[in-house]
């Protein structure tokens, strides 16, 4: 993943990047906008995640990947969403 935080002079905070991986047929560009706060919460807890993934240590990696898979990452950060609009993440 290739991120990038914008905060532009009119209108809302953005992260805009490309992902790319295995599983990907094509790079895949995203964003997310922060039309109503809420971006400093979610940025600390997204470069975060990001470092430990990235992380070259390879136990180190390993152990963020068993925290994420055994559900102790989501107990440590609190994310909710309504799944009636999952487009809307409360952190």
């Amino acid at each position: 993943i290739n991120e990038r935080f914008n905060q532009p002079i009119f209108g809302a905070n953005y992260l805009s990047g490309v992902a790319t991986g295995s599983r990907l047929p094509n790079p895949a560009k995203f964003s997310l906008k922060f039309n109503s706060g809420g971006v400093g919460t979610f940025l600390r807890l997204f470069f975060t995640m990001m470092d430990k993934f990235r992380d070259e240590n390879e136990a180190r990696r390993r152990a963020f990947f068993n925290e994420v898979e055994n559900g102790k990452f989501q107990q440590a950060q609190k994310a909710y969403f309504d799944p009636s609009d999952p487009s809307v993440v409360y952190v």
